[in-house]
């Protein structure tokens, strides 16, 4: 498949490259002694018209550990908050890895969707299983240790609590065995995407419902289009427009050694999820692995944005979500859904 890409710079739906303003602390950070003690990470954040509040995923290496999860132990959390900038977090996490499932290791990288109609979240995520699990015999998804994508779905009463024990889907809803990552979920003129990375090029699956998602043969988005992102891309997250689908793809150059150089994140625009017109300028740039690991670009409006996002404290390497925004107005009704006309 030929990927047509126009490279040329344009006003950024409403808003200049400098134009987002950091709030101030750290909206989510590492609670010793609980789930969080590692730290928190990679947001995901949708507004619950139902209950006029902005609920959280967020991901989080657990304290316990196992031989056979060679990169730990990770589960997927969930917080709350009633003006997108205070956040109460569950006294649990909403899917923690283990037993006999596609994810007994790895359950990281949400990407949620809030379905008003149904009062439920749903909440995308990268998955990995142990590195014995055919011990056991033979499960359904294979006994390669990666897994693909799964979704948890977290259904809430009309007072906002949530009914029952998080549903997990029984097997990945992207079948996977490539070590891949960042899933984004949107859907767009009835079709359902999930954008991802794998081999440092940015693929697509989609599909009818939140199941069973077909990959393209090849990948839709390719490192190179900028000084910024020549080597791999990474997190991109999306969203959708009159236009069609909106990507914040991430970046990383590296240098002569294979260490990062300069990284970036910036904007990419697309009818179908095929054919991409990008931007090369980037609207943030850096050149450090503390800085920008997962982040996550809302529409809110016509105008403007919010961008909820993960850094590693320097001096203890644990992961905090903070937030910046085009205006100090956090309106979440007005927030993007991810699931467009």
């Amino acid at each position: 498949m030929s990927i047509a890409m126009l490279l040329f710079a344009f006003p950024a739906a409403g808003q200049a490259l400098d134009s987002f303003e950091p709030f101030p602390g750290r909206m989510l950070e590492a609670v010793p002694g609980t789930y969080m003690e590692n730290g928190v990470g990679a947001p995901s954040v949708v507004w619950d018209a139902n209950s006029n509040r902005f609920i959280m995923a967020f991901e989080m290496r657990l304290p316990e550990t196992d031989p056979a999860c060679p990169v730990g132990r990770w589960g997927i959390g969930m917080a709350t908050s009633p003006d997108g900038i205070n956040w109460t977090p569950r006294p649990a996490p909403v899917l923690e890895p283990g037993g006999d499932t596609f994810y007994s290791c790895v359950a990281a990288h949400p990407s949620a969707i809030f379905d008003t109609s149904r009062n439920t979240v749903h909440v995308f995520f990268k998955s990995e299983q142990m590195t014995d699990a055919c011990d056991r015999g033979t499960p359904a998804w294979g006994c390669n240790r990666y897994t693909g994508v799964g979704r948890v779905t977290v259904r809430f009463n009309a007072d906002g609590d949530a009914t029952g024990a998080p549903i997990p889907s029984p097997q990945p809803v992207l079948a996977n065995h490539i070590d891949m990552g960042f899933p984004e979920f949107v859907s767009s003129g009835g079709i359902n995407y999930l954008f991802y990375t794998q081999e440092g090029s940015v693929r697509m699956a989609t599909a009818d419902l939140l199941k069973n998602f077909e990959p393209e043969p090849e990948p839709v988005l390719e490192p190179g289009f900028a000084d910024w992102a020549l080597d791999t891309l990474n997190n991109p997250t999306v969203t959708c427009d009159a236009g069609g689908i909106v990507m914040y793809p991430g970046g990383r150059t590296l240098d002569d050694s294979g260490l990062l150089s300069i990284a970036g994140w910036g904007r990419a625009t697309s009818p179908d999820g095929l054919d991409w017109t990008i931007d090369p300028d980037a609207y943030f740039e850096w050149s450090d692995d503390n800085s920008w690991r997962h982040w996550e670009v809302n529409s809110m409006g016509a105008d403007d944005h919010v961008v909820y996002h993960s850094d590693k404290d320097p001096v203890t390497g644990a992961p905090f979500i903070t937030m910046m925004s085009t205006t100090p107005a956090i309106d979440g009704s007005m927030l993007s859904t991810r699931i467009c006309p």
